[in-house]
């Protein structure tokens, strides 16, 4: 009888593409805490008559790879799948910059092009010693979550030409230590004079980001054309705090801009996510009998005249030289 496969003997590595959609080998491992990138298969009924009473057939038209995968947010190794989901002015180069001697800091900003991955998915080690691999997968969106008292979440999209079965995995990888970003180092500034202290009682955030590459379809090829920015980036941040003063309410109903940034620090390593301007999107002060009464916010980024020409900055210091290392 044929062992099933166990979730325990999985993990996720992937390699930077040079060419999109020409396999490399895997640079990293990451340990992830789910995964779910599908062969997604589009299918057209034949419905012609035929002289019978059930559809004649189901025909394959197209395929293309896509899914989430979901681990915990750390303060390192992550570094290749912002600057991805990012984006980059060369395909094939880092779009992000990093500075410093140690703790280096690693600056990524919206740019024009998306850079390319190789996934290996080993999924339960089936078959055994050989992996599923999505070859031509981008980034294309980004969620955090997090409540009080626990490790942030990250769920990271993807969409890609293929996924291939039977394939050989990279060898000799191992994932580094990881060095988790945690809800209890987190400090939201909401753009109001409530920053930070007394007055921000963070109890939940959930934050998403929708880079605008998607993936195209052509009338010459049987898989998805190089998934491209078609649309812009959208970014929101929405969080439940206690209700302590009426500034963003205030906001809220002023229609005023917000520059929001959401930080977490263990030192020496820090990740901040900021939009230089934002919108208030949507506002609830609740009162739920006699527990502590909460507001629920979200914050849209916007470009206005002026801005830097990004929606999300995302800055992260640590101890890796390089956006690759």
């Amino acid at each position: 009888m044929t062992a099933p496969g166990q979730g325990s003997k999985s993990y996720w590595q992937f390699g930077r593409e040079s060419t999109w959609a020409t396999a490399v080998a895997s640079t990293k491992r990451i340990a992830p805490l789910s995964m779910g990138v599908e062969a997604v298969i589009k299918q057209e009924k034949d419905l012609s008559l035929h002289g019978g009473m059930v559809a004649r057939d189901i025909v394959k038209v197209n395929e293309r790879a896509e899914g989430q995968i979901e681990t915990y947010l750390t303060y390192n190794e992550q570094l290749m799948l912002i600057d991805a989901l990012c984006g980059t002015a060369t395909f094939g180069a880092n779009g992000g910059s990093t500075t410093g001697a140690g703790p280096f800091t690693h600056v990524f900003t919206t740019k024009e092009l998306f850079n390319s991955f190789t996934h290996q998915l080993i999924e339960g080690n089936i078959p055994a010693g050989k992996c599923q691999r999505a070859t031509g997968s981008k980034m294309v969106s980004l969620e955090l979550a997090g409540e009080a008292a626990s490790i942030v979440r990250a769920t990271w999209g993807v969409v890609g030409k293929q996924k291939e079965t039977d394939q050989t995995p990279t060898g000799a990888l191992s994932a580094a230590t990881p060095l988790y970003v945690l809800t209890s180092h987190a400090v939201l500034d909401d753009g109001t004079s409530d920053v930070g202290g007394s007055d921000v009682i963070l109890k939940s955030f959930t934050f998403s980001m929708q880079n605008g590459c998607v993936a195209r379809e052509d009338c010459g090829s049987a898989y998805i054309l190089e998934p491209m920015r078609a649309g812009p980036e959208m970014a929101r941040l929405k969080f439940r705090r206690e209700f302590r003063t009426k500034v963003l309410m205030d906001t809220w109903i002023a229609g005023t801009n917000l520059a929001f940034s959401l930080t977490f620090t263990s030192s020496p390593s820090s990740f901040k996510l900021e939009a230089a301007n934002s919108r208030v999107v949507s506002f609830k002060n609740g009162i739920d009998d006699m527990d502590i009464c909460y507001v629920e916010a979200e914050l849209e980024a916007v470009y206005t005249s002026g801005s830097p020409d990004y929606g999300i900055k995302f800055t992260v210091v640590n101890a890796q030289a390089t956006i690759t290392t």
